[in-house]
This record gives structure tokens, sequence and C-alpha cells, in this order.
């Protein structure tokens, strides 16, 4: 989803590490959160993408790509977008748990077992939050959900640009003017992919004249269809995936992604310790498919609406997320 993150969701196209690689105080403020897990965020995505040491090639922000990545991209053997999603699909709550630790900026102070058992308690305690949704506001509709709360939903037109592509974000504000923007871009974007995928599908076995070719195509498009989650379907999600940081927000105390801390250090019986970012959106994702219902893992988003804007960063997320099922 990007990432999905509470302050935006986002993936890096291009740039430099920048301040990146600044060390981690221990301090636990929300705006030095928020900075020390851009840079984590940004340093994993410069390790897996842009200029590849393997082949020498570099993705554009448009979605092309340059050098020997042009021709693997257009190669029978590459990884195309439905064949992704299919995969995606089978990958596992324990395996989406440690790629999202993984890009934490705490990751290295939590070690494999405790990451396991706190990615399950953060999923868990998702899906208890979206029961609880239900159950009191008498719908699984986010946007109802965030009106019954006071949140403000909107559209954001701007176009993407910069560092990241930014999917969605949760903005507290002060006061009534809490809300949740989910970009357009992205969402158009994906639109007209999938729409060409479909069409290309409905032609592509049918020009044979025959019955046979005809079902064929149907067959195809119906598969894409269900792979490819309509763009109206993909909106819900995001904004159920920010929904929770909401309720996480005004249930802080007693939220499990907000009260779960690891030890940063500990110095003649004094200790310093910490929240864990990354649980947070864990317990969002689980949220978000729990509330709407999801064939897949809605951290999926993050390869879908990327595709669109850099089919090789794609491809390259896609690739990490399957090292972490192995």
């Amino acid at each position: 989803m990007g990432i999905l993150k509470s302050d935006g969701t986002g993936r890096r196209l291009d740039g430099d590490l920048g301040d990146g690689d600044r060390a981690f105080d221990g301090t636990v403020g929300d705006e030095e959160i928020r900075d020390a897990l851009h840079g984590a965020i940004d340093k994993f995505f410069d390790r897996i993408s842009g200029k590849s040491k393997a082949d020498g090639a570099e993705a554009s922000l448009d979605g092309g790509v340059s050098g020997s990545a042009a021709g693997a991209a257009s190669s029978p053997a590459a990884l195309d977008l439905p064949a992704m999603m299919r995969r995606l699909a089978e990958v596992g709550e324990p395996a989406w748990g440690r790629y999202i630790l993984a890009n934490d900026m705490l990751r290295d102070k939590i070690d494999a077992a405790e990451g396991d058992e706190m990615a399950a308690r953060a999923a868990e305690c998702g899906r208890e939050w979206a029961a609880r949704a239900r159950e009191r506001y008498g719908t699984n509709r986010p946007g109802e959900i965030a009106a019954k709360l006071g949140i403000a939903v909107a559209d954001n037109p701007a176009p993407v640009s910069g560092r990241r592509a930014l999917f969605a974000q949760y903005l507290p504000g002060s006061g009534d003017d809490a809300r949740i923007e989910v970009l357009a871009d992205p969402l158009n974007r994906y639109g007209t992919l999938r729409e060409r995928l479909i069409a290309q599908a409905s032609g592509a076995e049918g020009s044979d004249g025959g019955n046979g070719g005809n079902d064929s195509a149907a067959d195809g498009v119906a598969d894409l269809e269900h792979l490819l989650p309509t763009v109206a379907r993909v909106r819900t999600l995001l904004l159920a995936h920010e929904l929770f940081h909401a309720i996480e927000d005004r249930n802080e105390a007693d939220i499990y992604t907000r009260t779960a801390t690891i030890r940063l250090w500990k110095v003649f019986g004094k200790e310093n310790r910490s929240t864990v970012r990354g649980l947070g959106e864990i317990g969002a994702g689980a949220f978000a498919r729990e509330l709407v219902g999801a064939p897949f893992c809605p951290f999926a988003l993050d390869v879908l609406l990327m595709w669109a804007y850099a089919p090789d960063n794609a491809r390259a997320l896609y690739r990490q997320v399957l090292r972490f099922d192995e």
C-alpha cells in the first residue's frame, strides 16, 4: 500500500539516501518517529529498487525501464502483474508481518521469534477492533464508520510527484478536523492499467473465430477480474487501513499496537523502551481485511499500485515479500 503508514502510504521511487542512515537516538516523539521511519523505508527501498547492480537497469517514475531491464520486462519469462497477485494471495500472515517489520526503523532491535509473536498479536488486534467497529456502528463500510467518528474522507486529486508514490494518509489534525485522504492518481493509473489488461485478455484468445477461442478469452477475462480488484475495492481497502490509524489515535492507552514496546537498551538496571510503528501497520492491514473482506492481504497493494508507476520496483517488492514466505 507504499507501505501503508499512519502518516501516508508511500514507496520511494528515486533519489539518494539522504538522512536515511542516521541513527535512532532512542526518543519516541511523533516527528522523530515519522522522520526516522521515512528514512528506514527509503533505505530499504533504495536497496531493492532504482539502479540494479545485477543488470544496470533503472526504473523510472512513469513505469518505463531502461537498459537491459527493458528486454527482461518484455520477455515471456518476466513476472506479470496477474501472476504476482495470484502468488501474493497465497502468502501467509507471518510472512506479511516479517515484510512490514523488515522496514521498521527498529528492525535490528527485534529478533525473529519476538517479531513473529508481536506481529501475530498486532494482526489479532486489528481483527478484534474490526469486529468491535462492525458491532458498534452496525456497518462494515469504512466511510460510514469514519463519518460516525467525525472523520472527513476526501479524494486528493494532486498528482503523485517527488520521492514517494503516496496512496493514502490519515491526518489527525486538531479538534474536529481529522481526515483521511485517498490519493486519486494511483487509483486512476491502476484503473487504466486494469482496463487495458482485461481488454487485452478479451481479445487475445478469441481471434480464431471459434467458440473455443471465445470461451478461452472469457475465462481469461474472468480470471483477471478475480485477480485484479476493482478500483472501488482498492479504495475501500486503503480507506479501511487509514481508519484503523484513526482508531489507534483514539484508543492509544489500551490498543495493543500502541502499548506494546521493546527494549532499546538497559544500563545499570535502567532501560529505555519504545513502541514499534510497524505493529500499527500490521494491525491496520488485518483490520482492513477483516472489516471489508478481501481474498488477499491488503499489503499486496504495495505491488499492485506500484506497477502503474514502475514495474521493476513492483517486481522487487514482490520478490522481497516472497523471501519472507520461504
